[in-house]
């Protein structure tokens, strides 16, 4: 199912929103509250790629984080069109998956980690992202 959480830190503004593309709640729900409790952005959850594709005609998020294996669509080809989407070109994007495509996301140099992955690395790129935007 996929839900919309805010991400907020009390007395914090959000500034920036996150689409987190994941088919499985659990680790969604973990990404979530992650970033609830670290960061104060707005995060988005989709649990395929054609909803990831639907928020995006009305939100425009600041960071993609894409699961690579996602149900009739995986996360490169998500990528894709999602890049190719006016306006979009240039959100950045993590990728994080137990079996990531590397050669294809080296060829795109999309940054990428595997799941499990460290959750203070993963933090801390995200905010490394986002303070380039």
């Amino acid at each position: 199912m996929d839900a919309l959480y805010k991400a907020e830190k009390p007395g914090e503004a959000l500034s920036k929103t996150i689409l987190v593309v994941e088919d499985d709640e659990l680790m969604g729900q973990f990404i979530t509250q992650a970033l609830q409790d670290e960061v104060s952005y707005r995060t988005l959850i989709a649990t395929d790629a054609f909803r990831a594709l639907s928020i995006v005609r009305n939100i425009k998020p600041s960071l993609f984080l894409l699961d690579y294996l996602l149900p009739k669509m995986n996360g490169i080809e998500l990528y894709d069109q999602l890049h190719s989407a006016a306006g979009l070109e240039d959100v950045p994007t993590i990728f994080i998956s137990a079996v990531p495509p590397i050669k294809q996301l080296k060829k795109r140099r999309i940054y990428y980690m595997e799941k499990p992955f460290e959750l203070d690395e993963f933090l801390r790129k995200i905010k490394e992202l986002l303070a380039e935007e």
